[in-house]
């Protein structure tokens, strides 16, 4: 019998028979009751699927009776996911296990997280302990750098690159961000000086230009409190801030927002996150490019959130 990986991400709780980068489960975790289980095997992938829809190369689509999703990764994998979140890979001819399990973390997951109906942004988000900052923006806006440094200020990592929002359904006023994966990506030069040198660093190269910073998180969800748009602007120099409003601020959200045809509907995500977000401050926080200006964008942050 094949050995079995034990790992926790998004509030599932995940048995793999593929290793994967993933957080260890950890019984703290269970106390979350929004935690679901996923199983995770080598199999045939059969059915009469329909796939219509693409991400790159990728292929994907449902089966005939809507119950199975399956995705085609050229040269690498068929993947289907049924009833129960159970997935099944059939790699292909000559497969390589890391990079099958790169898709698992990064596209696999997020498909069943799509069927929770939650609200799906990229960026990065952090707890505070009591409640949750999520920071959005573009590739290279700072992201996952403004995070790693909120941490290293006392802030406890929640998720990087995707972090899913969903409305409480405890009936409180706050929409609330679940944990996803908490490992942050930096830059080589950044990991160093936040971080220094280790012999660890090899280990946590992703193979093209960061390193996964495997950082000691709280596992669980909490309440939004706030949420900031990071920019770079080449007509700045300083850092500078402005609370968006109205149209403007889901707008702006959305544009950081990811949604999957087929599986969901652009008016029913743009009807979610003008609900999580009609009663939520959002900041954008401009900084000039080729500076560096963590430090002044991280003690912004810290300061509109006691304000929020």
């Amino acid at each position: 019998m094949a050995n079995i990986g034990h790992y926790q991400a998004f509030s599932m709780e995940i048995l793999s028979e593929i290793p994967l980068q993933l957080p260890q489960f950890t019984t703290a975790s269970m106390n979350d009751a929004s935690q679901e289980r996923v199983w995770i095997t080598y199999g045939s992938v059969r059915g009469s699927f329909k796939l219509e829809h693409t991400i790159g190369r990728i292929e994907y689509g449902r089966s005939d009776d809507h119950s199975e999703i399956m995705m085609h990764i050229p040269w690498i994998a068929d993947i289907s996911i049924g009833r129960g979140n159970c997935v099944v890979v059939e790699p292909a001819a000559g497969f390589e296990e890391p990079i099958v399990a790169q898709f698992i973390v990064g596209l696999v997951l997020i498909f069943i997280l799509k069927r929770k109906r939650l609200v799906t942004v990229h960026g990065s988000a952090v707890s505070t302990g009591a409640e949750a900052i999520v920071l959005m923006g573009d590739r290279g806006s700072g992201k996952s750098t403004t995070a790693a440094v909120l941490v290293t200020h006392g802030s406890h990592m929640m998720c990087d690159d995707i972090v899913p929002i969903g409305p409480d359904g405890a009936g409180k006023s706050k929409p609330i961000v679940f944990p996803g994966i908490p490992r942050p990506k930096l830059r080589d030069r950044t990991y160093r000086e936040l971080f220094g040198d280790s012999l660890e660093m090899r280990f946590l190269f992703d193979g093209i230009d960061k390193y996964q910073v495997p950082i000691e998180t709280h596992i669980g969800s909490f309440p939004l409190h706030l949420a900031c748009i990071l920019r770079e602007d080449i007509d700045r120099g300083d850092v500078n801030y402005r609370q968006l409003r109205g149209s403007e601020k889901i707008a702006q959200v959305m544009h950081h927002v990811s949604v999957l045809p087929g599986i969901e509907s652009r008016q029913e995500i743009f009807a979610h996150a003008l609900r999580i977000f009609q009663d939520i401050r959002v900041y954008e926080i401009r900084r000039p490019i080729g500076v560096s200006t963590v430090s002044q964008v991280v003690s912004l942050i810290e300061i509109l959130s006691k304000d929020a």
